[in-house]
């Protein structure tokens, strides 16, 4: 008797309009089944699309300098992780390590000794220190100018 009950029953306005979208065939999945067109889909798809492009440069316009910020953290990170990778295949190499610790003691020997040594040299070293600070000083003011 309930499962006259359950049968004479009518489903809930839910079902019923679930029913209605899609029939019973279709949830069941029978490879006959009809497809329904349905263009409001098709027209909300080709809609994104369109429009794909103002969304994507709206995007960027609004979030421009975080995301700026983001490639110059992610990009600082990679070179980071490339020169490590670098100086650990450079260290591996058994000469290669002693040669350019060689030439690096062979560059401050030849510093010392030209500049630190002797002493009419010794006088040219602040001049040279005073030129190289205001070439400096006249690129940054340049470019200041040109903002």
């Amino acid at each position: 008797m309930e499962q006259e009950h359950q049968q004479n029953q009518e489903p809930s306005p839910a079902v019923a309009k679930a029913l209605a979208f899609n029939p019973p065939s279709a949830i069941v999945g029978a490879s006959h089944s009809t497809k329904i067109p349905q263009p409001w889909l098709s027209k909300l798809i080709k809609d994104f699309f369109l429009e794909l492009n103002n969304y994507i440069s709206d995007f960027f316009r609004v979030y421009q300098l975080p995301l700026l910020v983001l490639g110059g953290i992610l990009a600082m990170a990679l070179a980071l992780y490339l020169i490590e990778t670098l100086l650990a295949a450079i260290n591996n190499f058994p000469l290669l390590n002693s040669v350019l610790q060689l030439i690096g003691l062979g560059y401050i020997s030849w510093f010392v000794y030209r500049y630190l040594i002797n002493g009419s040299k010794r006088q040219e070293l602040p001049s040279i220190m005073q030129q190289v600070k205001n070439s400096l000083i006249a690129v940054f003011a340049q470019e200041k100018e040109t903002e």
